[in-house]
């Protein structure tokens, strides 16, 4: 006969595990803040480049984000296979980073020891580095949002999802 204690005790860690997070809205994130020296750029292939400045007010943010907003396109969601758009569920614009579309300058996260940290807070058990991939560039404004959910794999490298936001609000520790 089939002993049921290994099952009895795997219930039981669940259900404490499931009383544990019971509530948390978001139980596994982290927060940080990076100034960098330059302000991040992003560069397309017919070397436009669009620095991410640091606004005085809405409409100085709204004037400096135009050439940005002009080449984006409504955010996609998914839902089990199919592709959706629904402001409801989420307001936002996006750049696929795919084929090259665009670049990132001025940040890098594995010289800022960004990845390093995120890998000894979060999974200090693994030794090897983090890697980051630019995947896309989601452009949320005034009310836009994107309701909680939960993101599904894509892909069978990827481990672990990361989100680096840039706050365009002003801020006088920004370098003018």
């Amino acid at each position: 006969m089939a002993s049921t204690s290994g099952t009895k005790c795997d219930g039981s860690l669940l259900e404490g595990l499931r009383r544990a997070v019971h509530g948390l809205r978001a139980p596994f994130t982290c927060g940080s803040t990076l100034v960098p020296e330059q302000p991040v750029t992003i560069h397309f292939p017919d070397n436009t480049q669009i620095p991410v400045l640091r606004a005085k007010d809405a409409f100085e943010q709204e004037r400096l984000l135009r050439p940005l907003v002009e080449r984006c396109s409504v955010a996609a969601f998914g839902v089990g296979r199919k592709t959706r758009y629904d402001s409801t569920v989420r307001d936002a614009l996006q750049i696929k980073a795919e084929g090259g579309a665009f670049s990132v300058l001025h940040f890098d996260p594995a010289a800022a020891g960004i990845l390093e940290q995120i890998r000894r807070e979060l999974a200090p058990y693994i030794p090897n580095a983090l890697t980051a991939e630019l995947y896309n560039l989601n452009v949320y404004g005034r009310g836009g949002h994107f309701v909680p959910h939960k993101d599904t794999r894509v892909s069978t490298r990827q481990d672990k999802w990361g989100i680096f936001g840039i706050d365009q609000q002003h801020d006088d520790r920004w370098p003018e």
